[in-house]
């Protein structure tokens, strides 16, 4: 038996399948699709990739002026949120480690990078050590930016990406 991961909407290409499969709309993330081909069986796992289209954010948030303030350095997570769409697919060993903090890859969609930002419980949720350098900065992020986060479940990591801009003066720019 071959296991292939898909990227995108292709599929593993050998052999007769020498074009790619157009899976479409997956589903949910435990989907897979079965082929034989020449009396070997092929598990496809497609990997989510939104190609044109918008990634399905579930969990989207306006950026509040503790967001971007350098001195706080964290992205702030609503618990109801990071319970729902990130904690239930943290290991346990990472749950419990929570507290202390532990280190996830964060994928950033829009520009194509990845960085390490440590996910903590200091009596909220929330993204430290590099979050300010790796997005603020980098991404010349302001206050009421809107910004989503979704899990990867192909990569066990989280992907970020910008929704909206603020358009007005941000929390440490003057107006003109």
């Amino acid at each position: 038996m071959f296991i292939g991961l898909g990227e995108g909407y292709g599929t593993n290409t050998r052999g007769p399948f020498e074009n790619k499969i157009d899976i479409g709309s997956f589903g949910k993330s435990g989907s897979v699709m079965n082929v034989e081909r020449e009396k070997e069986k092929i598990v496809m796992i497609p990997t989510p990739r939104f190609g044109n289209a918008t990634p399905q954010w579930t969990i989207k948030k306006k950026l509040s002026s503790y967001d971007i303030r350098p001195r706080c350095g964290r992205l702030i997570l609503q618990s109801s949120s990071f319970n729902e769409h990130i904690g239930r697919h943290l290991p346990k060993d990472q749950m419990i480690k929570i507290n202390v903090g532990v280190n996830v890859n964060v994928y950033d969609y829009d520009t194509g990078t990845l960085h390490e930002l440590r996910l903590e419980y200091q009596r909220q949720y929330g993204l430290a050590h590099g979050w300010q350098e790796d997005f603020v900065r980098r991404r010349h992020l302001k206050q009421k930016d809107e910004i989503g986060l979704l899990w990867d479940f192909s990569s066990s990591r989280l992907q970020f990406g910008v929704i909206s801009r603020n358009t007005g003066p941000g929390l440490w720019e003057t107006k003109d």
